[in-house]
């Protein structure tokens, strides 16, 4: 019965004041976070640069958050959302938080702000800070490396304040921070291109390609060792050298090998890279070849060791990759013969092949910076022109608008000098009929008509009564007006009527 070590062990906490590099300690695995950026975001919110200065503090100690789950779409195990339930606690309804911490952000953060061109176009300003993931949770751990980059929602305490704003948005004045949660794949951060980004603990390149080469030996070492190798004779044992092959092609034997490689770098595919962008690489990169095969690493299956049989026609070679098929790579010693024979590092290759990419990514990203930049410049200048032409057009319609009101001012004038001159003369025609009071208390009411024309039909329907009034006792006399005599003997019909202005007119 073999022995077990148990990693359950009893222990005993004691506050320390250091601990080991993040970049070395296996417990932990470095990420950067875009916490959140400055200004409106998608929550209806706003948070300006000095308000989340004042929060920076809060972020010591504060736990990296995620939920875990399968991703409906993909089938593929990943974060998800900021997971809660309704609970019945006590009688109440509450609810509860089902996410966990898989990391921290500690006291030493290099918390700072950085700007970041966004996928809509805008510059935003980031508060951006260095956190730990524990190493401890595999699925969390499996998730960063296989996505790099996920996105990321920050978490608030309860105790915050502030206020709404003109543009309807809620305008923090104080708060802190509660957590950093990462999200699925189509779950949208509430902050633009907020994400959570692995970060290499590694900063240089060939470092990383000495470490996959040091890996890799350690692999050929192990599986020599505690694998039982299982090899096939050659069916001709009398393999003729590599030196006698390239004789045959009147080439050296670099010569040949490089020729050999070169034909296989002319069978691409296409991929993705790490920052998810199709780009067409290499499939086959040379790793042996004797007088009739070459034997490869097919990058397209999974990096799988493949024998794609070749032919010769003077010195250019062509391959019959129809008949190309998988084979174990078999470690063996080095063969010190050659000085030309040159083992190839597909690990510095790939490493090699990715860097080239990243530095393109990299300079095509500052000259989209720098044209973005030059289209701001562009764009402003003419934003100043057509301002300054706006603000020359609005002292133009303020001073016609001063004009305007003057006219109406001098129009107004002349109209009631006009219209007093016409009350005047109404007075003057009715005022015997007036007492004193009664002319004070007209000329009071002058005010209240749209017209002169309304005001003299009232003031004279008043004098009229007036007068008629004053005159209902005084009687008068009228004199009779005579007829001629009827001369005919016909009598008017006793039916008809006339008055005296009838008669008359006849």
């Amino acid at each position: 019965m073999s022995n077990k070590v148990s990693r359950n062990i009893p222990i005993l906490f004691q506050s320390v004041n250091t601990y080991e590099s993040e970049e070395s300690d296996i417990r932990f695995q470095k990420v950067k976070i875009w916490l959140c950026h400055t200004g409106k975001n998608h929550n209806g919110s706003y948070f300006s640069k000095e308000v989340i200065e004042e929060a920076i503090p809060s972020l010591s100690n504060t736990p990296v958050l995620a939920y875990v789950e399968n991703n409906r779409s993909t089938g593929q195990v990943d974060f998800s959302d900021h997971r809660e339930i309704l609970v019945r606690k006590d009688g109440d309804i509450a609810t509860k938080y089902l996410g966990k911490a898989i990391g921290i952000i500690p006291e030493s953060n290099n918390a700072t702000f950085e700007d970041r061109l966004c996928d809509d176009g805008v510059t935003r300003t980031f508060l951006t800070v260095e956190a730990l993931l524990w190493t401890k949770f595999d699925d969390s751990v499996d998730i960063m490396n296989r996505d790099i980059v996920k996105g990321q929602s920050m978490e608030l305490s309860d105790e915050f304040e502030g206020e709404w704003g003109d543009d309807n948005c809620f305008h923090f004045t104080k708060f802190q921070f509660y957590g950093a949660c990462g999200l699925g794949e189509n779950i949208q951060p509430a902050m633009q291109n907020s994400t959570i980004e692995l970060q290499f603990t590694s900063t240089d390149f060939s470092e990383f390609s000495d470490e996959v080469n040091t890996m890799m030996e350690k692999f050929k070492n192990n599986f020599a060792t505690n694998e039982i190798i299982e090899t096939k004779q050659r069916e001709n044992e009398d393999l003729k050298t590599k030196k006698e092959i390239a004789t045959s092609f009147n080439l050296t034997v670099g010569q040949l090998s490089e020729e050999l490689s070169r034909k296989l770098s002319e069978v691409k595919y296409e991929t993705m890279n790490w920052w998810d962008e199709e780009i067409e690489v290499v499939r086959y990169y040379l790793r042996d070849f004797d007088d009739q095969n070459v034997y490869a690493v097919d990058r397209m299956n999974n990096y799988q060791d493949v024998r794609i049989p070749y032919s010769k026609n003077g010195d250019n070679v062509s391959f019959s990759f129809e008949s190309a098929t998988k084979i174990k790579y078999v470690p063996t010693d080095w063969d010190n013969g050659s000085a030309d024979e040159v083992e190839v590092s597909f690990a510095k290759v790939v490493v090699d092949e990715h860097k080239e990419y990243a530095v393109k990514a990299i300079n095509d990203l500052k000259d989209e910076i720098s044209t973005k930049q030059n289209d701001y410049i562009e764009l402003n200048d003419k934003f100043s022109v057509v301002q300054e032409q706006l603000t020359q057009k609005e002292n133009e319609i303020e001073g016609l608008n001063a004009n305007i009101e003057q006219l109406k001012e001098y129009q107004k004038s002349v109209e009631d000098k006009e219209k007093n001159e016409q009350v005047e003369i109404i007075f003057s025609k009715i005022a015997r009929a007036f007492s004193k009071e009664e002319l004070t208390e007209w000329r009071e009411k002058v005010t209240s008509y749209n017209s002169v024309t309304e005001f003299e039909k009232d003031i004279k329907a008043f004098a009229y009564d007036r007068i008629s009034e004053s005159n209902k006792d005084v009687k008068v006399d009228f004199s009779q007006m005579g007829t001629l005599p009827i001369e005919n003997d016909e009598k008017p019909e006793a039916s008809e009527s006339k008055d005296v202005w009838s008669r008359l007119s006849k």
